[in-house]
């Protein structure tokens, strides 16, 4: 065999080798990029849900906070009638209603004045909103049928749902109230109001904080048949006792 026969077929050999080579090199870049884009969609797709539950827990922190500025300016309203009358004040596990001190427009200046506020949680598609409406509460009204309220605002939408609960107020030398699940209205308020976001799915809670009615600064209110209770010496005279905003202590996460 010559020499060029010889040449060409070691040429031929390594130029097979060579594409096998590049053939086995590509294939091995093909797998590592497609590991590091499925390793980067999982990152991605980590860092989203990271970023949505940031956002939405911080929403439920605004609600929250929210609610409990309007429970701290509560107002021992009562509705109007003859004799004692239930107080401005419901609660439901799923919906609070109460009097709320605020201000009232009289022609070009403002006069004090209360407000009627409703916080319900509501069933989305995503798992939960909570909705806040307001009406106007003025003289002559004798129950909830009387209010018309505006329209509603809401305050978080999201994949949890709020609950309510209630406290009595405690007594000395007794043992702490239980959690009640409904307060109807009547002649007495509750002391403390809880507030739980809760998964709907597992049933977890998410998120809780309480507020505190200050309903001991009213002796009639704390220690039954020791006093009227919501100052109705006051309302005879057309006003009501407001509960004044108080600072965070009055508020505290669980």
């Amino acid at each position: 065999m010559s020499g060029p026969s010889i040449a060409r077929k070691r040429l031929h050999g390594c130029e097979g080798s060579l594409l096998v080579e590049a053939l086995t090199t590509i294939a091995l870049s093909a797998l590592v990029l497609s590991g590091l884009v499925a390793t980067s969609g999982l990152f991605l797709r980590v860092l989203d849900r990271s970023v949505a539950h940031a956002h939405d827990v911080e929403s439920l922190d605004r609600a929250m906070t929210a609610i409990g500025r309007d429970l701290r300016r509560l107002a021992r309203a009562r509705w109007d009638g003859p004799g004692p009358q239930s107080f401005v004040f419901e609660g439901h596990p799923t919906r609070l209603v109460f009097a709320r001190a605020g201000t009232d427009m009289r022609g070009d200046h403002t006069v004090p004045g209360e407000r009627v506020v409703s916080i319900s949680s509501q069933a989305s598609p995503q798992g939960g909103r909570i909705l806040r409406s307001e009406a106007p509460l003025r003289p002559g009204m004798n129950g909830p049928e009387s209010l018309v309220f505006g329209s509603g605002q809401d305050l978080h939408s999201g994949r949890t749902r709020l609950r309510f609960a209630y406290l009595a107020p405690s007594r000395q030398g007794r043992a702490l109230p239980l959690p009640q699940t409904a307060w109807p209205s009547g002649p007495l308020l509750p002391e403390v109001v809880l507030m739980e976001m809760i998964d709907p799915e597992t049933g977890r809670v998410v998120l809780s904080a309480r507020t505190r009615l200050m309903v001991d600064s009213d002796i009639g209110c704390l220690q039954g048949g020791q006093g009227p209770c919501g100052l109705p010496d006051r309302q005879d005279k057309g006003e009501t006792a407001a509960i004044a905003p108080r600072p965070s202590p009055e508020e505290s996460r669980l």
